[in-house]
């Protein structure tokens, strides 16, 4: 299980409004966190795509 949290955050060096996106990984007793399926390949895509309209990945 996860929740997904977007929020709008401001760079203190340019003041630039960046969106953060961030995955909470919730896992049952035994079960290994690890990022799910749809999210590695939501990841993938937003890097192999280059449009003025989609973002790109700052920070890991």
């Amino acid at each position: 299980v996860h929740m997904v949290f977007v929020e709008c955050v401001r760079n203190i060096n340019t003041h630039q409004c960046l969106a953060r996106k961030a995955i909470k990984l919730t896992s049952k007793q035994g079960e290994e966190n690890e990022l799910p399926a749809t999210a590695v390949r939501e990841i993938a895509v937003l890097k192999s795509i280059q449009h003025e309209n989609i973002i790109k990945q700052v920070y890991n």
